[in-house]
């Protein structure tokens, strides 16, 4: 068609005779290596309204466009012989900066757009594409050089090939090349196509599975129906669980009912509810003005929103063709020479030439073949497109960055309804609706990282979350559960019954169980002082020890024939008789001498081993008495559970409504099930024992007699925090728990906060926040006061108990002793006294 032009043209002019011929300007063209017959002169001609006849020469040059030394040579000899512009068709795949030319009255214009070969980014200017798709003119200025579609905002692009994947293959048709190239390039594996004309569907789905992508399709409802928004969000039901990356062609009127406002979409609708922030939109459209232009005053709440609008008149010439650029020159000078009387200008006149020259430049539309590619972004005005790259016909892309860049700020500022309860550390309450700890560190940092703003509120019922009978729960379970919050950051553990309700992400604390209950007091036992070194098993051991030494002491001494040969002995006192045996062993234990020693060798090797002996117990009791008289020994009634669960004296509970009550209650394990019957049985006469406020419980257990069963960082708090070291914490630990973040059941946010908080695990900041909001002191007050150790009466009262039973015994036997002589007297033995008589004359003699 255009060479017919070309030949109809010359045809004209050859046939009009008599006209003045205007050569007016002098072209020079650079293209690549010719192939086959090629002119080295060429003369445009045309008829001016006005019956002249406009010309412009034209002096073809064929280089070698691999070569930038070359081409740059071959540019700048024509500039130096009389050439008015110089056009350079050449398709290279470098960028030719003409600027560095010393030579700058000859305009010199590239016509063909870059192309790359390489693995590696080219680097291509972009001229006067700006935001908008339309085709704008290279030049308005009298530049000597224009650069293909350079904006005034952004001067530089990168041209991204995306690596890792196969290079799109363009098919001819522009809407399923920008498409699929876009697909290629943001890698997606799957979209989701709807629009409104089934040829551009059928175009798509082919050109999608071409380049790898698997698509599910669908056609756009009615948007003029008023159940337009009802079924357009039914229909992206699917793509929003399966296929997060929607891609939708239509009408700009369609574009703008889909974006103008926002999707009326309910906390309670999980999935759609996320949708805002996990899609992706693809939006093509056609047009002859930018998004920019066309999309204003937008309400839509979807966060990664991405307009190309395609000009109604894609213009597809190439110019790498003689013919092409011949039809091109004719129609410049036809619409000069209907526009001007050229017979009322000199020849040597340069105006007519620099008007020529102009509309070179100002109708250049053709050589824009870029369409804008624009994000929907947040500014402080509200929302508006932003051009994030552009893009060819061919698909080929350029971009300065990503096509979502909103996927990188998280959730882009939105606000998210967070529901908390009062612990202390983790959350604690001020005024006017204010809080701190260390869930609110944990949230602030979340905000921060995701880019989100929070509101925080409690549960009405004050509880964590138990299941009643119906299955339901109340409490920060209860309100999750019926999709009344956006988020749960407080101390909440992870538990099987309440993950069919909601979604936790990975624990940031793990929360072992104690039982907290008071200190007995140690005055009361100071009375076993003596005893108390020794177990009740030593004790008895010793005692029986005692008598039966005494008794085989007694028999060695009377069976030994070493006193045979000595008269009347059985008269005489001794270790042959079991009390002088039983009151000399009796006083070696307490390491102290007798009167009676055996003479035999049985004997004597006996005592020598008890005599051992005593010096093991005697050291050891005395070692372990002066720790007893130093260092109060705390000695708890119980410290496991079972012990606690196995006495009578003891009342123990719980805070209510939270994951103990589940946990004791449906427990299959026998311990656990006498926990749950003892808190029922005592919940029926005290209603406090499922209280609320751990305050409550702290009370209890300072009275006395009570247990206080709840996770071990505020019950050791509350012991660190007291001065009054008169709470202890049980050694055994039972029910681990784990706090994690709370989301809505099978939301898609739970990957998200999980990593973040794995993040944030690794960062070391839990450790900090820890420090930060735990007590200092890490002992109660009074164990932290260095002092001596000063005995006091209470410590040795047994030792005076032990005097007034000595006296008391000794009294009960002078009573015994004076009852048994008087006895004796009455009966006219009195042999008490003779004994005695006889003892002492034994002496004396």
């Amino acid at each position: 068609m255009a060479l017919t032009t070309v030949i109809i043209g010359t045809i004209l002019t050859n046939t009009v005779t008599g006209l003045d011929d205007i050569i007016l300007l002098k072209l020079g063209i650079v293209r690549g290596p010719c192939v086959g017959f090629c002119k080295e002169q060429t003369t445009i001609k045309s008829v001016s309204g006005f019956s002249d006849v406009i010309s412009a020469n034209i002096t073809w040059a064929y280089v070698d466009v691999s070569e930038p030394y070359t081409v740059l040579n071959t540019v700048n000899s024509m500039r130096y012989s009389d050439i008015d512009l110089v056009l350079l068709l050449a398709d290279v795949d470098y960028h030719l900066n003409f600027s560095l030319l010393l030579d700058k009255k000859t305009q010199v214009l590239q016509w063909v757009i870059p192309s790359s070969n390489e693995a590696d980014s080219d680097r291509v200017s972009l001229n006067n594409c700006g935001s908008s798709s339309t085709f704008m003119s290279l030049s308005e200025n009298n530049q000597d050089t224009v650069d293909i579609c350079r904006t005034e905002s952004q001067a530089d692009f990168n041209y991204n090939n995306a690596k890792g994947r196969r290079q799109y293959e363009p098919t001819g048709n522009a809407l399923v090349d920008i498409i699929a190239s876009i697909a290629n390039h943001l890698k997606w594996s799957s979209t989701f196509v709807l629009t409104d004309k089934d040829d551009n569907l059928d175009a798509l789905v082919h050109g999608l599975s071409a380049a790898g992508v698997s698509v599910v399709d669908g056609m756009i409802p009615d948007i003029s129906s008023p159940r337009f928004e009802r079924d357009f969000l039914a229909m992206i039901d699917y793509a929003v669980r399966e296929l997060p990356n929607i891609t939708i062609v239509c009408s700009m009127e369609c574009v703008r009912t889909l974006l103008k406002k926002p999707f009326s979409i309910a906390r309670w609708e999980v999935q759609r509810y996320a949708m805002r922030h996990m899609t992706r939109w693809l939006i093509v459209t056609f047009g002859d003005h930018s998004a920019a232009d066309q999309l204003t005053d937008l309400e839509t709440n979807l966060d990664n929103v991405v307009v190309i609008v395609i000009p109604d008149k894609f213009v597809r010439k190439s110019f790498l063709n003689g013919e092409d650029v011949q039809s091109y020159i004719q129609g410049v000078l036809g619409d000069i020479g209907s526009s001007y009387n050229m017979s009322e200008y000199n020849h040597s006149n340069t105006t007519i030439k620099d008007l020529t020259l102009a509309k070179f430049v100002s109708n250049n539309k053709v050589m824009c073949r870029w369409v804008a590619i624009e994000a929907l972004m947040w500014t402080k005005t509200g929302r508006r497109f932003s051009t994030v790259g552009h893009v060819q016909e061919s698909g080929r892309l350029l971009t300065s960055g990503d096509i979502f860049p909103n996927t990188k700020f998280g959730f882009n500022g939105r606000e998210l309804l967070v529901s908390t309860n009062v612990w202390y550390p983790f959350v604690g309450k001020h005024e006017n609706m204010t809080f701190s700890g260390f869930c609110i560190d944990m949230l602030d940092h979340l905000a921060i990282s995701l880019n989100f703003t929070y509101r925080l509120t409690m549960p009405a019922d004050g509880a964590w979350g138990m299941q009643f009978e119906n299955g339901s729960f109340n409490g920060l379970v209860g309100q999750m559960e019926r999709n009344e919050v956006d988020l749960i950051v407080a101390p909440m553990s992870i538990q099987t019954n309440r993950e069919v309700v909601m979604d936790f992400s990975y624990p940031y604390f793990y929360e072992p169980t104690v039982m907290l209950l008071k200190k007995p007091d140690p005055s009361d036992k100071k009375w076993r002082t003596l005893i108390d070194p020794f177990t009740t098993t030593v004790l008895i051991c010793i005692g029986i020890s005692l008598p039966t030494v005494s008794f085989i002491m007694c028999m060695l001494e009377y069976l030994s024939p070493y006193y045979r040969g000595l008269p009347d002995r059985a008269s005489m006192r001794g270790l042959h008789h079991f009390s002088d045996a039983f009151w000399y062993l009796y006083g070696a234990l307490l390491t102290q001498g007798g009167e009676h020693m055996s003479d035999a060798v049985s004997g004597r090797t006996l005592l020598s081993f008890w005599w051992l002996f005593c010096i093991v117990m005697m050291a050891t009791y005395s070692g372990n008495l002066i720790a007893f008289l130093t260092v109060t020994k705390e000695k708890l009634p119980f410290d496991t559970l079972s012990g606690m669960v196995n006495q009578d004296v003891y009342k123990w509970g719980t805070i209510g409504g939270t994951a103990f009550i589940d946990i004791f209650k449906t427990s299959q394990q026998r311990t656990f099930q006498q926990v749950w019957d003892g808190l029922s049985r005592f919940n029926r006469t005290e209603k406090d024992i499922f209280s609320f406020d751990p305050e409550v419980h702290i009370s209890k257990v300072l009275s006395g007699d009570y247990v206080y069963l709840g996770d071990k960082t505020y019950n050791e708090i509350t012991v660190r925090s007291r001065k009054e070291c008169d709470l202890v914490l049980t050694k055994e630990e039972f029910i681990p728990l784990q706090y994690a973040v709370g989301l809505p059941n099978n939301s898609p946010y739970t990957r998200l906060f999980a990593n973040e908080i794995l993040s944030i695990h690794e960062s070391g900041l839990l450790q900090i926040w820890k420090l930060k909001h735990w007590p200092k002191r890490s002992t109660c007050y009074g164990s932290m006061v260095p002092e001596a150790t000063i005995v006091s009466l209470i410590d040795i009262q047994s030792a005076f108990y032990l005097i007034g039973i000595g006296i008391v015994v000794a009294v009960t036997v002078l009573i015994c002793e004076c009852g048994y002589s008087y006895w004796e007297k009455r009966t006219g033995r009195n042999t008490f006294v003779a004994k005695i008589i006889h003892k002492h004359t034994k002496r004396i003699m």
